[in-house]
């Protein structure tokens, strides 16, 4: 059984069906977590709590009067992503292995990484000054110690120890113990200067260079790669500082437009030091949550301020027995294409619809406008439509998009099981309010005899249903289904007419009545089926205004 109520799949389905997946871009969100918030919160916009969907929509409106306040606040909003997209490798979860190496390597050698030492990492320049110490002083030591090494013996030899020794004497030791042909440490004038170039002297020196050159280089190396890592965190504290900075001028902005609620936004970067960004940058580190409800935070404010700022969305009123949209949009498609919608249904007069229409005519569109307006109207108090009236639904059962099930279900059973759940849930006791069901092409994946009498059954019961317990829009070819439909059912349609030439002018309007014209023919000829093996392309109708975004079957 769908479960209409409560499951997050159906939610997610219902998304899908009314092609809201990427209603964050048509908004004009900058955020990455602002697509994955607004898609959870309209799949889950039946539970929205009342409390939460007021204080949405008067931010929304508090947003939308204060409009000229909030000039800067795309720019905020633009650097939040960017900054946002320069650490997500550092801080969200799943990040590149580059991330993993870094804090094994680095992290360990710039950081206390001890259970029990972490807490110094809190101390003011703790950070810095072991990394300057690693980075500047240990590799200075390492090329500084070798020096010290042959000039303190001099030093200690003649002034230490008050030896009558000069450079030329120390330079002849330090040439006998590389050649290995050390006679007296204080040679005569005239006896023989040791040769630098026998064999033994040459892989003596060798071997020595070497061990010196490897000695010098390693840490060097060493403090060099500690250096770039040190630039990163550098750049990251000072990113995350930035962001603190981006966060409490929101902050002293909803202050002053909605009152006593910054707490819209977290307050945990107040542990980012500007003055000392590794320590700002590690204590995010050790506590990645912090920034990612930032994110989160920041993402859930933006959404409230793009739908303020959209034109084409206005506000809801929640009535108890009506849904009323006028002018209402599929805003999935592109503006030139998107043509306004009626519906209007109340539950003490006719709380029922069923639209016809040729192929292509514009009822699919029709019936996401709807869902859109819903889900939207639900979300956020706002919705694609000029003036819109409804209930807060407790369900919703979308079969805009039913598709079979290999192996499980064919589409004809999907179907029936989706009517089947659907009738339950119109036939459950509701106390809190009804539910809506919306059904494009009433069981047109079976013969058209069976489709007709399982259509039929279904609206049967559906149009039966209690008062006051569920509004239903649908679609269907069937038109007999309208003919005996009862006073409760309103016959809406999109219509369309037939030229002298045998072309369709399609309005993609919706008005009271029944439309029978078929677009059938215009289809075979678009595809070609009426020359298929004759070697001749099909005739396009040049007054068919095609709309690759409609999904009407």
């Amino acid at each position: 059984m769908y479960d209409f109520k409560t499951s997050i799949a159906a939610g997610h389905k219902m998304v899908k069906d009314a092609n809201l997946e990427h209603v964050s871009e048509w908004l004009g969100c900058k955020m990455k977590q602002s697509s994955p918030e607004i898609h959870k919160q309209l799949a889950t916009a039946t539970h929205t709590q009342p409390g939460l969907l007021l204080f949405r929509k008067k931010t929304i409106r508090e947003f939308r009067m204060k409009a000229p306040q909030l000039c800067s606040w795309d720019a905020r909003f633009q650097r939040a992503a960017e900054i946002e997209s320069d650490i997500a490798t550092f801080f969200e979860k799943g990040a590149a292995k580059g991330k993993d190496d870094l804090e094994e390597d680095a992290l360990a050698q710039l950081s206390f990484q001890n259970e029990y030492l972490k807490p110094l990492n809190g101390i003011p320049w703790v950070i810095a000054i072991i990394a300057a110490f690693k980075i500047w002083v240990v590799p200075t030591m390492t090329i500084m110690t070798p020096i010290l090494a042959w000039i303190l013996p001099y030093l200690l030899l003649r002034f230490v120890y008050s030896l009558p020794i000069d450079q030329s004497q120390y330079l002849s030791i330090l040439r006998g113990l590389w050649s290995g042909n050390f006679s007296s440490p204080f040679p005569s004038p005239g006896d023989p200067i040791p040769s630098l170039f026998t064999t033994k002297s040459v892989a003596q020196f060798a071997l020595f260079g070497f061990s010196f050159i490897q000695s010098m280089l390693q840490p060097i190396q060493n403090a060099m790669h500690l250096y770039r890592t040190d630039s990163i965190f550098r750049d990251l504290g000072a990113k995350l500082v930035e962001l603190r900075t981006i966060v409490n001028g929101f902050r002293r902005d909803l202050t002053g437009i909605v009152g006593e609620r910054p707490h819209m936004l977290s307050e945990t970067l107040d542990v980012v030091d500007a003055a000392d960004v590794r320590r700002g940058f590690f204590a995010i580190a050790e506590d990645p949550t912090r920034v990612h409800l930032v994110f989160k935070d920041l993402a859930n404010l933006e959404i409230l301020w793009r739908v303020a700022q959209k034109e084409a969305l206005n506000p809801v009123r929640f009535e108890i027995n009506r849904l009323a949209l006028e002018d209402a949009v599929d805003i999935s498609l592109k503006p030139a294409d998107a043509v306004p919608g009626n519906l209007e249904l109340g539950q003490e007069a006719q709380a029922h619809a069923v639209i016809t229409g040729p192929n292509g005519g514009g009822k699919s569109s029709f019936l996401r406008s709807v869902l859109q307006s819903v889900l939207l109207g639900h979300a956020y108090g706002y919705a694609p439509a000029k003036t819109c009236s409804m209930p807060r639904f407790l369900w919703i059962a979308s079969g805009l998009q039913l598709r079979d099930t290999p192996g499980v279900y064919s589409m004809f059973e999907t179907e029936v099981k989706f009517a089947a759940d659907s009738l339950k849930y119109a036939y459950a006791p509701v106390p809190n309010g009804p539910g809506l069901v919306l059904f494009d092409e009433l069981f047109h994946s079976t013969n058209p005899p069976d489709s007709a009498r399982t259509a039929g059954l279904f609206l049967k019961n559906l149009w039966g249903a209690p008062k006051n317990s569920v509004f239903s829009v649908v679609s269907t070819h069937l038109f007999p289904l309208i003919e005996n439909a009862p006073e409760n059912v309103k016959a809406i349609c999109c219509p369309a007419k037939e030229t002298a030439a045998g072309d369709i002018e399609y309005t993609y309007t919706v008005q009271p009545g029944v439309c029978r014209v078929s677009s059938v023919k215009k289809v075979w000829e678009r595809f070609g089926l009426f020359h298929c093996g004759q070697g001749t392309s099909a005739k396009t109708s040049p007054s068919k205004r095609t709309r690759p975004e409609e999904n009407d079957k």
